[in-house]
């Protein structure tokens, strides 16, 4: 378990003395993305990185961030027969805390995400990103991932799973909701296979 995980110093030594300034420059941008988003496949990273950064991500950058177990790279069924090369993205606790630290606002998947609930937040993303909408990070994730309360003042929801009224109950004792509004998501979910796991950062091409 521990050859998956880095401590805080060592995060600070990542950033300080080991990795190149052009590095520095490329991780803490991808680092960035993810924290607003908590879980995003290469294709999304790749098209939000351009649109943030006015750049193309080099994708050996995401690789060195995940081989430094700065983020995690999850592959579509790994190690069954229907394993795809599909990945997602996701930070590592630590990255998180790390950030947190520092004072940069960070999303975290709950961890009672299974296949379902990530296919609803990899759902929830891309129809975040075609609407330009962002997560409200004041206000936590609803742990089954069923809606998505955003900057925008609109809550996105999967009726299939929760309706407003219930969402409306569950958002009282929030102070920061104020006047919103209610968007179902109508696109076709984005699946995310139920034997897709995380790949050990020593296995990472």
């Amino acid at each position: 378990m521990d050859t998956r995980i880095i401590n805080q110093n060592e995060l600070d030594i990542l950033f300080f003395e080991e990795f190149s300034q052009n590095q520095v420059h490329h991780i803490t941008k991808i680092l960035l993305i993810l924290a607003q988003y908590a879980l995003l496949s290469t294709d999304m990273l790749m098209q939000l990185y351009l649109k943030n950064c006015d750049e193309k991500m080099g994708l050996s950058f995401l690789k060195r961030a995940v081989k430094e177990k700065l983020i995690i790279e999850f592959k579509e069924n790994l190690e069954t027969s229907e394993e795809k090369c599909q990945y997602y993205y996701a930070l590592k606790s630590s990255t998180v805390f790390y950030l947190q630290q520092n004072r940069i606002p960070c999303i975290k998947m709950p961890f009672v995400a299974g296949y379902e609930e990530k296919s609803r937040l990899l759902t929830f993303n891309s129809y975040a990103i075609q609407r330009n909408f962002t997560l409200n990070q004041q206000i936590p994730l609803d742990l089954n991932l069923r809606f998505f309360v955003t900057n925008q003042k609109v809550i996105c929801y999967f009726r299939d799973y929760i309706d407003p009224e219930k969402i409306r109950g569950q958002l009282q004792k929030c102070e920061d909701k104020g006047e919103i509004k209610f968007e179902e998501i109508l696109m076709p979910l984005l699946e995310i296979g139920q034997y897709t796991r995380a790949i050990h950062p020593k296995d990472v091409d």
